[in-house]
């Protein structure tokens, strides 16, 4: 892969970077701003690059351009800058990069690669499970903790009680679709293109279908309020011509959350879904014939361990696999 092309020096791109993030939080040293523009076309030529650029795209008012400029001096620091650098002065594919999200993405607050999983302990008390694959911001107030999901799959297990108790913040998940508010639960968020997947394993959630979810003397206040997700319930706020809608309610299945334990349980679950799910934890190219879509399923199977899972599947099932490279994999019928 091509990396982008610049017109200006590496040093030169990360200084402006660093520069014009100084000015963004008011930390800007003028004298120094005005002797390096001076110096040479180039800088004032970056200089004007880096203004331009970020007036279209806003990438460094995100929260991860901030945290750039709040990291020690050191490797960190230098490594995000360069990042940072790369993306604003790489002319090929930058506006792509932004509109398709992969630049959000790059830039997250929280992201896990593919195979990847993490867990982090939010300062209310809330535990957050991050899957494979997925990007969030967070926004932390002083009432408040607001999860930004942009892409997979997030748990979040709460406790109302300890928030009345101990006067902790409160918590939601935004998504494309929606904004979700739980009251002292455990459930798991999944965004799609078209929908986002909410299920709920104690507790109940607000579903709203916009930002305005509010929580204030413990009663729910919605903007465009679209119901509530009780306990042992999936659900899923859909795109349709007339908006977001709350729609295949139904019980919740055994492998709904086991990804937070590493592994996927299967009982009676179509090949599809668990195929599904691996392509989502493994590397590379993983593909299969429709026919063999509609065969079942049952066991617990290592999510961490896709190479296990797909000899096991060709010994119980009547597929075949076909390894082209490591990285290009497709399941086939057994008399293909």
């Amino acid at each position: 892969m091509n990396k982008p092309i610049s017109p200006f020096p590496q040093t030169i791109a990360e200084r402006a970077v660093e520069f014009y993030l100084d000015a963004q939080n008011d930390n800007i040293d003028t004298g120094a701003l005005h002797h390096w523009l001076m110096e040479n076309d180039q800088h004032q030529a970056a200089w004007d690059h880096i203004t331009s650029t970020n007036k279209k795209i806003g990438l460094l008012s995100t929260t991860a351009a901030q945290k750039a400029l709040l990291t020690p001096p050191g490797i960190k620091r230098r490594q995000a800058l360069k990042s940072l650098a790369i993306l604003l002065f790489g002319s090929a594919g930058i506006g792509y990069a932004y509109r398709n999200g992969s630049m959000t993405d790059a830039l997250a607050d929280i992201r896990t690669g593919i195979g990847e999983r993490d867990t982090i302990l939010l300062s209310n008390g809330t535990l957050l499970n991050i899957n494979t694959d997925s990007s969030l911001n967070i926004e932390e107030t002083n009432s408040s903790i607001n999860l930004h999901l942009l892409k997979g799959e997030i748990m979040l297990t709460t406790s109302f009680k300890n928030v009345i108790q101990s006067h902790k913040k409160m918590i939601s998940v935004k998504t494309e679709h929606g904004t979700l508010s739980p009251l002292g639960t455990v459930f798991s968020v999944h965004t799609h293109r078209a929908k986002t997947d909410v299920s709920v394993f104690e507790g109940n959630v607000a579903a709203t279908s916009s930002n305005t979810a509010l929580f204030s003397s413990f009663n729910y206040k919605q903007g465009s309020f679209l119901g509530n997700i009780s306990s042992g319930n999936s659900a899923s706020l859909m795109a349709t011509s007339n908006g977001v809608v709350l729609s295949n309610v139904r019980q919740n299945q055994p492998s709904d959350n086991a990804w937070v334990d590493g592994v996927f349980v299967a009982a009676n679950t179509s090949l599809e879904k668990l195929l599904t799910t691996i392509k989502r934890h493994r590397r590379g190219h993983l593909s299969w014939d429709k026919e063999i879509s509609t065969l079942s399923i049952s066991g617990t199977f290592p999510l961490d361990d896709t190479d296990k899972i797909l000899a096991t599947l060709e010994r119980h099932l009547p597929v075949r696999v076909q390894r082209i490279s490591r990285y290009w994999v497709r399941i086939l019928p057994e008399d293909n």
